[in-house]
């Protein structure tokens, strides 16, 4: 399996070289800084997606891919060089904005050297130490799982036949808000910090490795498609690449891995098409209420005008240039390319005049709202492009997050730039290590967490101030597959024997 690993990573790197050549013929700026550029993107994503290096530096890789190297050099050659969200309509002589992304690069990778050096762990030994409660699982497997099936299942139709979670959507709803938080963390962290223990679980004992892999993916997709998200592509993702970390410890591997891949390409791809068909089709229903609510009125105000206004320019996030309705099929086209955030933002923070430690205090000040603009799409020219409109009790809302090394950058000093992305490297590599040893080696527990803070990193920048929220509950998945996987409530069991 790792043989096959190095080999998909140097066809890899191969073809985005050869694309990179060929996409240069649509760069108006300095050709050197555009090679050097896709160089050094494609030397990091190499170097931290080894086997040896920790998850977190894997998936920042993922996403630092897609997000400079993918979007940048497929909107050159597809998009006429305009980079969605950038606020420009032609983004393509951005010699500043590539060097700035040269020398974030090279720090990253210099902070990998040094994680491999001081924080290196052993990925491939797994524990078989059995506790407690993987001994009782393994001997009432079926009712877990049949446990487990019910409850997400329940907790997915509560969620969106109350419409409580929807991703771009908010609901006005007067719910008993523990009972709220519970169900949202069950989705987004509950639900996947228990996967993480069946299938640590069955990896011992080497059974239905297929079923448990089916159950969990279709978990995820179920959750998901829940909020009408269109992520489990993402969330399925630390899944599938740290089960290749159980190859030696498993019958077959590689023929079973197949089957697992092939499962988790079609829930994708059936979770995207129907979370696009969902939206689309509430967008539509929501746009025509607001019509018909405007032509029952006898004197339109200027509040109901601009919400009427907002409602026809609301095109969920595709190109503002673009015409006729919105499908859920070009919708899916669209996301490919364009909803990976990472060289966007920075081209449209680059370009700003009122860069400093001002507005970087300032943007710590958002208050989360239900309609209306980020502070992000305020102060960096995106306000007109990204409407939001209401009907009723229903907020339709759409979010633009500039990730967090732009966001960093508000300050407008790339020295503290470097030096945060530098420490949060170091900090995070740390952690998982330590993750590690107080989930009993838990490989698939210890990407999930990985991932979960990439993905949080690159979605950052809305309400900032906020982000207690998000480390409370990963402090909670924490303790809960610490309760699941540690051997300390055996011992104290048979010491009161």
């Amino acid at each position: 399996m790792i043989n096959f690993i190095i080999l998909s990573r140097f066809i890899l790197t191969i073809f985005c070289l050869i694309f990179s050549f060929y996409s240069i013929q649509y760069y108006d700026g300095s050709k050197y800084i555009f090679l050097i550029f896709n160089f050094s993107i494609l030397i990091l994503t190499f170097y931290l997606t080894s086997t040896n290096s920790s998850f977190f530096s894997f998936f920042l890789a993922f996403y630092m891919f897609m997000g400079f190297w993918f979007k940048y050099n497929f909107s050159l050659v597809f998009n006429n060089g305009y980079v969605f969200d950038s606020g420009l309509l032609n983004s393509s002589n951005i010699d500043n904005v590539l060097v700035i992304s040269i020398y974030l690069f090279i720090v990253i990778i210099i902070a990998s050297f040094l994680e491999k050096i001081f924080f290196k762990y052993e990925k491939f030994y797994i524990s078989k130490k059995e506790n407690l409660f993987i001994k009782f699982y393994l001997n009432n497997k079926i009712i877990f799982l049949f446990l487990f099936i019910s409850l997400f299942l329940f907790v997915a139709f509560i969620n969106f036949y109350f419409k409580i979670y929807v991703k771009g959507l908010i609901f006005d709803n007067n719910y008993n808000q523990i009972l709220l938080n519970l169900l949202k963390w069950l989705l987004l962290f509950g639900f996947s910090t228990f996967s993480c223990f069946i299938l640590n679980s069955n990896y011992l004992s080497n059974k239905n490795t297929l079923l448990i892999f089916f159950i969990v993916f279709f978990e995820i997709f179920i959750s998901n498609t829940s909020m009408l998200s269109r992520s489990m592509l993402l969330f399925g993702l630390p899944f599938l690449y740290s089960s290749i970390f159980y190859a030696s410890n498993h019958d077959n591997f590689y023929r079973k891995f197949l089957v697992i891949l092939s499962m988790y390409i079609c829930f994708v791809t059936l979770s995207i098409y129907l979370a696009n068909e969902l939206r689309a089709n509430y967008i539509k229903e929501f746009k025509s209420s607001v019509k018909t609510e405007m032509l029952s009125k006898k004197k339109l105000t200027d509040e109901s005008e601009d919400n009427l206004e907002k409602a026809n320019r609301f095109n969920f996030q595709l190109n503002e240039t673009g015409k006729g309705q919105v499908s859920a099929k070009r919708m899916t086209t669209f996301i490919i390319i364009n909803r990976w955030t990472g060289i966007d933002s920075l081209i449209n923070v680059s370009n700003s005049k009122n860069l400093g430690f001002d507005l970087f205090l300032n943007s710590f000040e958002e208050q989360k709202s239900k309609i209306g603009n980020t502070f992000y799409e305020k102060n960096f020219n995106l306000e007109y492009q990204k409407p939001s409109f209401s009907i009723k009790n229903i907020y339709v809302k759409g979010n633009t997050l500039p990730g967090i090394f732009s966001f960093i950058y508000y300050s407008g000093s790339i020295l503290f730039l470097l030096t945060f992305s530098f420490s949060i490297f170091i900090i995070f590599s740390f952690v998982e290590k330590k993750i590690y040893k107080i989930t009993n080696n838990n490989i698939f527990y210890v990407a999930f967490f990985s991932h979960i803070i990439v993905n949080r990193l690159f979605s950052f920048g809305y309400a900032p101030k906020d982000t207690y929220l998000f480390v409370t509950s990963l402090i909670l998945s924490i303790i809960f597959i610490y309760f699941l996987e540690s051997d300390r409530f055996e011992k104290i069991f048979k010491s009161l024997k």
